[in-house]
């Protein structure tokens, strides 16, 4: 084997320039291995892994390196190449805090006393004083409440003369009379469906699931249809309205309906809403 030694100095300085060029094109070979794993790794890997903006140019501009870059780097003792810059801390945006709860609510105080421990000094015994409380405020809230109105009407009989018979008090008005369903109660059945869009069976399933109650589908399906009756003076109203207009303005709806008519499919019903121009629709 040849020593460098014994060659000339301009082939030493050839050999020497041929073997920092041959460790350029391997660091280039290197660094087209780690583009092209780098390129796979987007296409195929988890998106959460992601480098940052500024390893980006770096990582690009290691191909212009020369030979002589290459060998002062490699030349750098191992703790300057670790000793990288510290990354900048993101100032903390300010927090506004935790929002207040409404101020139109009731607030009920919950009292949570000291253990029997904490209430006596170790030294003395003698009773610790009360300084203050450590309060935070929760939203809190209560299931529906039900309960049985009884209803008691006052009977009264004859003074002294058989003939006057038995006075009876008037029944108060009910959506559905002589039904065992309050008036508030259909109400609330009402705003269930027609305000949050929850169906009968739904919330038949609710009041026997949460609260014990059992209603039947038909009970409460006769209290809506009872309600309904009570405002065909106002339909009447709006119909007369409707129809006072030169034109009228007609929307076609299909909507699923169950009959007993059918089994295992739905009936095809249709909704139709009317409308005047400049006028509210019915």
């Amino acid at each position: 084997m040849i020593s460098l030694e014994t060659l000339p100095a301009p082939a030493r300085q050839a050999f020497q320039d041929l073997q920092a060029e041959n460790a350029r094109l391997q660091r280039i070979v290197q660094l087209k291995d780690e583009q092209i794993q780098l390129l796979n790794f987007r296409l195929f890997g988890p998106k959460s892994e992601k480098l940052s903006s500024a390893q980006i140019p770096l990582l690009l501009g290691e191909i212009s390196l020369t030979a002589g870059e290459v060998a002062t780097e490699a030349e750098r003792p191992e703790a300057e190449k670790q000793n990288l810059t510290p990354r900048a801390k993101r100032p903390r945006p300010h927090h506004p805090g935790r929002e207040k709860l409404p101020a139109h609510l009731e607030r009920r105080e919950h009292l949570i006393p000291c253990g029997p421990q904490d209430c006596h000094c170790d030294q003395c015994g003698a009773e610790r004083p009360v300084i203050g409380y450590e309060t935070r405020e929760e939203l809190a809230c209560e299931p529906a409440t039900f309960w049985v109105r009884v209803v008691k009407r006052e009977k009264r009989g004859s003074h002294c003369l058989e003939e006057q018979g038995v006075a009876t008090a008037p029944a108060p008005a009910q959506i559905v009379p002589k039904g065992k369903l309050a008036n508030e109660f259909i109400i609330e059945v009402l705003a269930q469906k027609y305000q949050q869009h929850q169906p009968v069976y739904r919330q038949q399933a609710v009041l026997a699931d949460n609260h014990g109650i059992e209603l039947s589908r038909k009970t409460l399906t006769e209290a809506i249809l009872a309600a309904g009756s009570l405002l065909r003076p106002v339909v009447q109203a709006q119909k007369a309205q409707l129809l006072a207009g030169g034109y009228v303005q007609a929307d076609e709806t299909p909507v699923p309906c169950q009959t007993p008519e059918k089994t295992g499919r739905n009936h095809r019903a249709y909704l139709w809403e009317y409308s005047a121009p400049g006028r509210r629709r019915f």
